[in-house]
């Protein structure tokens, strides 16, 4: 089910943003630079929170996310640590290749090889 959780490109954006974040994150304000409908995004949480990656904490009407690294580190070491180890400016793209990863440019070499040849 982690993994599950993880494999979404909007939760992993929306992991990142709580994990780095220092404290409680307002769950309206990680989502804010994605423009996904309140909804959607309450969506992701949710699929996060019943994964067991973060715990919401409720003040009134607002809620507020908080990544669960201790009990995450103590099932699953390292695990959050390697998925969040590339810095990435995520409001340019939601998925992350690690550092010396060329396998975009490959594909894109491959992509471009094929429509020279048709």
């Amino acid at each position: 089910m982690i993994l599950s959780a993880l494999a979404d490109p909007v939760r992993r954006h929306l992991l990142r943003e709580s994990f780095l974040h220092d404290g409680p994150l307002e769950c309206a304000d990680a989502g804010r630079d994605i423009g996904l409908s309140p909804a959607t995004l309450s969506h992701h949480w949710r699929v996060l929170r019943e994964a067991g990656l973060t715990r919401t904490i409720v003040h009134g009407r607002s809620r507020s996310i908080e990544v669960r690294k201790s009990e995450m580190d103590e099932v699953y070491p390292g695990l959050l640590d390697a998925v969040f180890r590339v810095p990435n400016d995520s409001r340019s793209s939601f998925v992350s290749l690690p550092t010396g990863t060329d396998a975009s440019e490959g594909e894109q070499d491959g992509k471009t090889r094929e429509r020279k040849q048709s």
